[in-house]
């Protein structure tokens, strides 16, 4: 069982390693089209964070990951943390019951 969950870790290690090579390749590669172009410093940076945004949280690969396998309960709790910003703050969704955002994260 031991060699099982090691064969996991390295699994889920070699895969991290693996998406972390090929955010900083296409980072690389829009810092190269936008010093070609010659786009003012401050373009440059707001360009870097969006597609830092996008990779961090339009990542279908890394949610299915995260995800698969997951009893219903624990995607659940999983996902009130996540959007527990957006329940919290959000005026139409903060008066409802946790029946109702049980159904709404789901």
């Amino acid at each position: 069982i031991m060699s099982l969950v090691f064969a996991e870790l390295v699994l889920l290690a070699n895969r991290a390693s693996t998406m972390s090579n090929r955010r900083l390749e296409a980072i690389a590669v829009i810092q190269a089209a936008m010093e070609a172009l010659a786009l003012p410093d401050e373009l440059q940076e707001r360009i870097i964070r969006y597609h830092g945004y996008i990779q961090k949280h339009h990542n279908p690969e890394m949610y299915d990951a995260l995800q698969q396998g997951l009893s219903r309960d624990l995607l659940v709790e999983m996902k009130r943390f996540i959007f527990g910003r957006l329940l919290a703050e959000s005026p139409i969704l903060q008066d409802l019951d946790e029946d109702h955002t049980t159904s709404l994260v789901q």
